[in-house]
């Protein structure tokens, strides 16, 4: 089976050395390595011509003449790729030696293999001893064949990602399957569109060191300090309109491709109800509703957004209507 890379790149001059450097010398190479950089200011395009052109591995290199953002670059990836399994490739990360080969067999054991996952070390202060999925609380349920149990996927899946880009092996034919009109990342659409084309596999191993710094577009735990107050009333809408649209995809995979169980068709319902009210509360203020709602709630911890977010944005919401108030009443002053 042939397997190609596609990396998106923006600006990453500081560490993009080091990761092709750990692509390049992969005990199994790939046939291909596409870079899509979104029009990056420095000098990540020259070093990666540099080092690629040296490793021998047929490449190719697109820059995109306006910025469109990773999720997009990775999506436009694709349309330069043929080859039977795509590793998706962040800019700053360290592939350990043989992560390729250990992904692949997994395909070319199994032909019904549609993505496989893999671990990855948490590379902090010059050490990469915690795995990331450890942190995340992501325990996948997997057989002695590494098949992943498909109930428990999709269940998970309902609230959260829990498939990263760095993490993933993706068939073909499930790579070609984009979208423009989505919000979330390609690793989230990825890891639900995949079960489509066949099954997933998991690897306990970490075959990545994730570098965190506080240029990552996501990162295992918050590296930049909080933003203003003002900020989290946005955070908050951001998250609630990703997790509705999380919803209504897996809604549709599953009208079409009829992929969930009952049971968790069941709890599908249930979370989006739960996602419902829980925006209603923090819109109209209502302190208490929400707390209740949290306490009762089985979905506390799939929950991405701090819940202080959430009742920091309610405290601007009473501190606007107060503000308000107090603005007409002076004006009939």
């Amino acid at each position: 089976m042939t397997i190609a890379i596609a990396m998106a790149t923006y600006n990453g001059e500081q560490y993009i050395y080091k990761q092709l450097e750990s692509i390049v010398n992969q005990t199994r190479k790939p046939d291909k390595i596409v870079i899509i950089d979104d029009a990056s200011t420095d000098e990540t395009v020259t070093i990666t011509k540099n080092i690629l052109t040296e490793s021998h591995i047929p490449f190719e290199i697109i820059i995109n003449d306006h910025n469109i953002g990773a999720r997009d670059s990775f999506f436009k990836s694709i349309e330069y790729i043929n080859q039977d399994i795509v590793f998706f490739s962040d800019q700053d990360d360290i592939w350990i030696r043989n992560k390729i080969e250990v992904m692949a067999n997994v395909f070319e054991q199994n032909k019904d293999c549609a993505l496989v996952v893999c671990d990855s070390l948490i590379w902090e202060n010059k050490t990469s001893n915690k795995r990331l999925h450890k942190r995340l609380k992501i325990n996948y349920r997997i057989d002695d064949e590494k098949l992943v149990d498909m109930e428990w996927y999709w269940r998970e899946l309902i609230c959260r990602n829990i498939v990263t880009g760095m993490n993933m092996a993706l068939s073909i034919n499930a790579a070609r399957i984009t979208s423009g009109s989505i919000s979330m990342l390609h690793d989230s659409w990825y890891a639900m569109i995949a079960p489509v084309f066949g099954k997933v596999y998991a690897i306990e191993m970490p075959l990545v060191k994730y570098r965190q710094h506080s240029n990552n577009v996501k990162g295992a735990k918050r590296v930049i300090s909080r933003r203003k107050i003002v900020n989290s009333r946005e955070k908050v809408k951001k998250a609630f309109c990703l997790k509705k649209e999380r919803v209504r995809v897996i809604k549709e995979i599953d009208k079409q491709k009829g992929v969930l169980s009952a049971s968790n068709r069941e709890y599908l319902m249930k979370y989006d109800d739960f996602l419902t009210k829980q925006n209603s509360y923090i819109e109209t203020g209502r302190f208490l509703s929400l707390l209740i709602l949290k306490i009762k709630s089985r979905y506390m911890n799939y929950l991405e957004l701090d819940i202080r977010d959430e009742f920091v944005s309610m405290g601007n919401f009473a501190r606007n209507i107060k503000q308000k108030l107090l603005k007409e009443r002076c004006g009939r002053i």
